[in-house]
């Protein structure tokens, strides 16, 4: 759905902060981590995520923030691609080789 007539009220806040620590296999082969990524939408609707790597362990860290907010069809837009945004910077698969 790429527009609304009406508007579009989001009740319940979202806000995550996740981080997570993947221990590779000794000998395990990365290879090349995402950019970090961080996003802004409409009402203060934030994203981030990142990755790095220090010796055996890769850590992931995620956040989500979209507050209560009411999206006016004009703004409809901005909310969808902020979400299409955020879905593909996580679309990441972490690939070791052995």
């Amino acid at each position: 759905l790429s527009e609304r007539a009406v508007t579009q009220v989001i009740e319940a806040p979202l806000l995550v902060d996740a981080h997570v620590r993947v221990h590779v296999p000794a000998g395990a082969n990365v290879g090349t981590l995402p950019d970090a990524v961080t996003l802004r939408g409409p009402h203060g609707a934030e994203a981030g995520w990142s990755a790095t790597q220090a010796a055996d362990v890769v850590t992931f860290e995620r956040r989500v923030h979209v507050p209560r907010m009411r999206i006016l069809p004009d703004e409809y837009e901005a909310l969808a691609e902020f979400c299409q945004d955020a879905d593909e910077a996580e679309a990441f698969e972490l690939r070791l080789e052995l």
